[in-house]
């Protein structure tokens, strides 16, 4: 199972552009997860990621 802010090595996944309507995130990119994903928690320390990013916008 995966825990909450952990890091993982995910392989063996798809990813294509993102034609849907309906999206989460601001990126053309989409992931699919198959049978095969793989997700390994990443044991070594690693410098930690933001939890919040910001896109502003300039409206001048």
């Amino acid at each position: 199972m995966m825990e909450q802010g952990q890091i993982y090595d995910i392989t063996h996944f798809s990813k294509r552009r993102h034609v849907s309507k309906y999206k989460v995130v601001d990126h053309d990119a989409q992931l699919y997860f198959k049978e095969s994903t793989k997700f390994e928690p990443v044991e070594h320390t690693l410098p930690p990621i933001p939890q919040y990013a910001f896109h502003l916008l300039d409206f001048n």
